[in-house]
């Protein structure tokens, strides 16, 4: 639920109600944020306590336009299950989400100017590559770049909104891959495409940030190795609420909460 420029600002928690409690204590309007908004009649808290069984879900293994680790997908896929045995019709389909990579690129260059540019003025030194990437990559941008990602970006809200008054929600992976070795850095390809930039192996959660919606990433299952996966779900602009009730009802359904934390898994558990 983070702005269109970063890779998503959220909460964390192990639990859904975790994540509900903490939102309910960051709720309400501020006179000096005028974009905040009033807390909700209905708690989070009490939404998460009041699982929601959505009736259309729209399901996507890729978004229309990422390569995802074969593993990731199985998983992701066999999750959907979970969804019918609940009872929600689920159908294969996406948002056209158009170029979203280059679109958040371009808007995420924008705002590392604004933030940053006085650091790397004075502290080059002390920046790491990617951050001066970061930058730079804004420094080169025109007015008529930006201003067509921002139009870009308008397409891709309006699509959204289209899209939701079909589906309650949409549901996809959340990392294109796995959990990899702590030693890497980052992915630079994923089953042998290349990644354009260090944060493209979160490409499907950065997308997703472009169209406004609120979304919450939930443990779904386990590779064959033990590693795990979580698929992101995304509810309609404004439908908080609304999501933290779905999220906490395909949690309870999939039981993984039940058993946190985790001892380190083994092959074939």
């Amino acid at each position: 639920m983070g702005p269109p420029g970063h890779a998503g600002e959220g909460r964390l928690g192990g639990k859904v109600g975790e994540v509900a409690l903490l939102l309910d204590t960051q709720s309400g309007s501020y006179s000096w944020d005028p974009l905040s908004l009033p807390a909700p009649h209905t708690s989070f808290v009490d939404s998460a306590d009041s699982p929601i069984v959505p009736t259309r879900v729209a399901y996507t293994p890729d978004l229309g336009i990422a390569t995802v680790d074969s593993r990731v997908a199985e998983v992701c896929r066999r999750a959907m299950s979970i969804f019918d045995g609940m009872g929600s019709h689920v159908d294969e389909t996406t948002i056209d989400l158009g170029n979203a990579d280059e679109v958040f690129q371009t808007l995420r260059g924008a705002q590392y100017v604004a933030g940053f540019k006085t650091l790397l003025d004075q502290h080059r030194d002390l920046l790491k590559d990617e951050v001066i990437w970061n930058i730079e990559h804004g420094l080169s941008l025109t007015p008529e770049d930006i201003g067509k990602a921002e139009v870009a970006r308008g397409g891709i809200i309006n699509r959204t909104a289209q899209f939701f008054e079909t589906y309650d929600v949409l549901v996809c992976p959340t990392v294109l891959a796995p959990p990899f070795d702590v030693d890497i850095r980052y992915l630079t390809d994923v089953e042998g495409t290349e990644l354009s930039t260090y944060i493209g192996w979160l490409f499907m959660t950065y997308a997703l940030t472009l169209t406004g919606c609120p979304i919450i990433s939930i443990p779904c299952g386990f590779t064959e190795s033990g590693l795990p996966v979580g698929v992101q779900i995304m509810a309609p602009w404004k439908e908080e609420g609304f999501l933290i009730s779905v999220a906490s009802a395909f949690e309870q359904a999939v039981g993984i909460s039940n058993s946190v934390p985790l001892d380190p898994r083994t092959a074939g558990i």
